[in-house]
């Protein structure tokens, strides 16, 4: 899909995406990481008691990645505390031990489709879309040119997709140029290492290990 700037008035999105553009991150990873939290919270602070959420989760459950990010989740937030993650994890293995029981058969089959990963997919391809919307006009692509973010490479090519050629072209040479930063501070990082050097790496320099994990791997969420 090619996209143009939209006419319409900025909204939330716009918001997110202009903050996302201020972290040290990729913008779609932190965006995504976002999304997560905020689920989570509601789900354990609001709706663990939701019948219709929690016969969802009894079916198709959470991926191993999710389910240890949900308890993490729980145990970092004390207004949370450890009861909502308690019920649903009581619930889901009550239900499997009651089948277990009747058939001694060991299904593990239970978060091989999870649905956090379902929602991250959706609204992954959302911001993909709305970035690109946004890159067709110069307030972004200077926002990105100025700012610490740096697309992981799977977001990058997610965003190349759906951009018209001249904003495709620019975003590459920006990104380009965020890497060739990124490479220099790495080398100057190992060269100050030389016992013969005496001056010491700046925090750029000490931070591109991080960044430029991120930019070849984005950030977990």
């Amino acid at each position: 899909m090619k996209s143009s700037r939209p006419s319409k008035s900025k909204d939330i999105t716009y918001v997110l995406l202009k903050e996302s553009l201020e972290k040290e991150d990729c913008p779609t990873c932190y965006l995504l990481a976002r999304t997560r939290e905020r689920w989570l919270d509601s789900l354990l602070y609001e709706h663990v008691n939701d019948s219709v959420l929690r016969d969802k989760i009894r079916e198709i459950g959470f991926c191993t990645r999710h389910i240890w990010a949900m308890l993490k989740y729980s145990e970092e937030h004390p207004i949370v505390d450890g009861l909502g993650i308690s019920i649903i994890v009581q619930d889901v293995l009550g239900d499997k031990l009651s089948i277990m029981l009747k058939t001694e058969i060991a299904n593990a089959d239970w978060g091989k489709k999870c649905i956090l990963c379902e929602l991250l997919d959706e609204s992954e391809k959302s911001y993909s879309e709305s970035f690109a919307i946004w890159f067709g006009g110069d307030e972004f692509q200077e926002l990105y040119r100025t700012s610490p973010s740096i697309f992981c490479m799977n977001h990058l090519r997610s965003l190349l997709r759906e951009l018209q050629d001249k904003d495709r072209k620019l975003i590459m040479q920006i990104h380009l140029t965020k890497l060739e930063k990124l490479n220099r501070d790495l080398k100057s990082f190992i060269r100050k290492f030389d016992w013969t050097v005496k001056e010491k790496p700046t925090y750029e320099e000490a931070d591109a290990k991080q960044m430029a994990i991120r930019a070849l791997k984005g950030s977990e969420y």
